[in-house]
């Protein structure tokens, strides 16, 4: 099997460079010599694989076209098309972004202002809104799957591993997803929904401000005992961000999932109104603050791998596919 950047085409679409590669696939520059235009191909690595777990990965990137299809919206990479070739392997064509991704941004630019943060918040959280309305769970918000465009807009990338309603891919136990922005239920148990989308985002949100990843550190079991056991560092103690910020993290990254907002268009508001309270943005039009970041409770998500088991055994059940997750994501 031929890696696809080195090919001339897939399907009827022309390659012209990598953009990336991952642990499960690649994804490649082309363009459609139809409609003319620039297409990101993304591709699956699935050599080696026992059938079992090739149909189970087959069936997930299957899922990754029917769920990013089924969002139509302007803060979401729309997908285009899929198929399958020959020596490549199943692909899906996405629309293609530009500009840089958000973990490439922080990396070159340092923290966003006020402006920028909100701006993300809002345009991300309405994403999530739409994905979130539909049944979708994205499972994998991190800045790597952020994509800037030209013109500043953001788009949620990377439905790979979503969860598409009634289908269940999820073996028991396996991990999908990156441990230092995974909710502590999900690390716990294997609990994904809504509001763990909410907490990875403020995970993101967090290190978009500080410049410090909320739950650092050198191995991914590490990382998964912060998650579930270590309080978040308040922003203001760690950066210049205004103290008005401390309470929104403290309850947007909070442990038990009902002390939390009720999802992430609420975390995108508080962050708005601690940084209107703290003088940093205008209040527009006079407008008066909501209750102070509330507590308001979340749905437990329906679906649950298996029942829950105590910390030391879940980190144990997961601790492989964790290790893995994390490698790729030091990358």
């Amino acid at each position: 099997m031929h890696s696809p950047e080195t090919r001339e085409t897939i399907g009827r679409y022309a390659v012209e460079r990598l953009l990336g590669k991952g642990a499960m696939g690649t994804v490649v520059l082309a363009r459609d010599p139809q409609l003319d235009r620039a297409v990101a191909i993304k591709t699956v690595r699935y050599g080696g694989l026992p059938p079992e777990q090739l149909s189970t990965f087959l069936e997930r990137f299957r899922n990754e076209a029917r769920a990013a299809a089924r969002l139509l919206h302007p803060n979401v990479v729309q997908v285009f098309d899929v198929g399958e070739e020959p020596g490549v392997g199943p692909y899906v064509v996405f629309e293609y972004v530009p500009g840089l991704s958000l973990k490439q941004r922080l990396r070159q630019r340092g923290t966003l202002d006020a402006e920028a943060v909100v701006r993300l918040a809002d345009e991300v959280a309405a994403a999530l809104a739409v994905a979130h309305a539909a049944g979708i769970v994205h499972r994998d918000i991190k800045p790597d799957n952020l994509l800037f465009t030209e013109q500043g807009a953001v788009k949620l990338a990377d439905f790979g591993v979503a969860r598409v309603p009634d289908a269940d891919l999820t073996r028991e136990g396996q991990f999908l997803g990156t441990p230092c922005y995974a909710a502590p239920e999900t690390l716990a148990s294997g609990v994904y929904g809504s509001g763990t989308d909410a907490f990875s985002f403020a995970s993101v949100l967090y290190e978009c401000i500080t410049g410090a990843r909320a739950f650092p550190g050198d191995d991914a079991i590490g990382v998964a005992h912060k998650v579930m056991h270590d309080a978040v560092p308040p922003p203001s103690l760690v950066s210049s961000a205004p103290r008005e910020l401390d309470a929104v993290f403290e309850q947007a990254l909070a442990k038990e999932p009902t002390a939390r907002f009720a999802d992430a268009q609420a975390l995108a508001l508080a962050v708005r109104e601690a940084y209107e309270a703290a003088g940093v943005l205008p209040r527009p039009g006079g407008r008066e603050p909501t209750a102070p970041f509330p507590l308001d409770p979340v749905e437990a998500p329906a679906e649950s791998g298996f029942a829950r088991a105590a910390v030391v055994l879940g980190l144990v059940a997961v601790g492989v596919a964790l290790v893995l997750a994390f490698q790729h994501e030091a990358k």
